[in-house]
């Protein structure tokens, strides 16, 4: 959980997308 927020805080402008989905790349 700790890693989706913060890729959240990191990018802010995609908090309405899934994190999982940014993850991947």
């Amino acid at each position: 959980q700790a890693e989706a927020a913060y890729l959240r805080r990191v990018h802010g402008h995609t908090a309405s997308v899934p994190p999982t989905t940014k993850e991947s790349p």
